[in-house]
């Protein structure tokens, strides 16, 4: 298939074009380190990596909305928001303990706790995607199926829309 903008023959699918110019895999190495009294450390280190083209990235397909990514963030700020009104919580009963005011201890600290985890969850509370959005997305990850990219120009187009 030839590019409709400058009629060039080295064209691909997006998907094809982004699958090829990306690459994925781990590191790992291992370091020894001796001093001069013979101390001998051993040192072991790894990591992923993740490459990308330029010509892949172009040919990227449509980029994931926030809202399709998980919450799992609220479990960590709720949690925060909890360890934090502990602590609070408990510093106040101490407070309360030494001025005499000691029955209310068990209930200030709750009230503390709860509190703080539902401020936590709160902030950072995401609704799940709409039936619009997923629509939205999948009419676009389609249409990306579908496209042709340009190796020569970066042209992007469907073939059915260009004849």
């Amino acid at each position: 298939m030839n590019c409709p903008s400058c009629s060039s023959s080295d064209t691909y699918r997006c998907e094809t074009a982004h699958s090829q110019g990306s690459s994925s895999g781990k590191l790992s190495g291992t370091s020894t380190a001796i001093s001069s009294g013979w101390n001998v450390a051993f040192a072991s280190h790894g990591g992923s990596v993740r490459q990308t083209s330029h010509f892949a990235t172009q040919a990227a397909p449509p980029p994931i909305p926030r809202e399709f990514r998980g919450n799992a963030f609220v479990g960590v700020s709720g949690c925060v928001g909890i360890l934090t009104g502990a602590f609070l919580g408990g510093i106040l009963a101490l407070v309360l303990i030494f001025n005499g005011g000691g029955d209310s201890v068990p209930l200030v600290f709750l009230l503390c706790v709860g509190i703080s985890g539902l401020f936590g969850a709160a902030v950072t509370y995401r609704p799940p995607p709409t039936e619009s959005a997923k629509e939205d997305y999948q009419k676009k990850y389609q249409e990306w199926l579908k496209t042709w990219i340009c190796a020569r120009c970066g042209h992007k187009w469907i073939p059915s829309e260009n004849p």
